[in-house]
């Protein structure tokens, strides 16, 4: 009886628990042309996906150009960031963090758009940045410059136009640079958003 019982109890378990895989699907429409041939894969709250996810995507298509993107948001997720950023002549408070992957190049391709002095990002390379033209100005830095960002030292390799990053969009039509969750949250608070 009581193994009856336990099977009984096991068959209506695995009967009623769904299992569900890590990564799910969903088609979502998007205005406009695309930027690239290609799949964006994204959590719906902006999470970073997690790295047996980013594997599982590299097997489901190994000939496919993969590039991961980073935003850093500071410390303390949800706050109001401060990443400070220093050049010789002059100093910056950051909201975010945008990083890219070298192959960024064949796929957003915002290079051609948005490259104003520099060069793009170099495979492997590591410890460069590319700036945007209005911080470049406010930093006083240049290409060969370097500037300190939350401690970390960085050659400036580019620098990049302004509206050519704050109108690049992915697949999705969100925009490529960072979204302002601490923005966000004040206005949801306040009944705004």
């Amino acid at each position: 009886l009581t193994c009856i019982t336990l099977l009984t109890v096991m068959v209506i378990v695995l009967t009623f628990t769904s299992i569900v895989p890590s990564l799910r699907f969903n088609a979502l429409p998007s205005d406009g042309a695309p930027r690239y041939a290609g799949i964006l894969f994204r959590t719906p709250q902006y999470d970073p996906l997690e790295e047996h996810s980013v594997r599982e995507i590299e097997v489901e298509f190994p000939k496919a150009t993969i590039v991961r993107r980073v935003w850093f948001h500071g410390a303390q997720p949800g706050a109001p960031a401060a990443i400070p950023i220093e050049s010789e002549k002059g100093s910056a408070s950051l909201k975010a963090l945008l990083g890219l992957d070298a192959a960024e190049r064949q796929v957003m391709r915002i290079q051609h758009e948005a490259l104003l002095t520099g060069r793009w990002f170099e495979p492997g390379e590591r410890d460069v940045a590319l700036l945007p033209a209005s911080l470049a100005r406010k930093l006083g830095a240049k290409v060969g410059d370097t500037v300190s960002v939350a401690g970390a030292t960085l050659s400036v390799i580019g620098v990049l136009d302004d509206f050519a990053l704050q109108t690049a969009r992915d697949l999705d039509g969100e925009p490529l640079l960072p979204a302002d969750f601490a923005q966000s949250s004040l206005l949801s608070k306040r009944g705004e958003a």
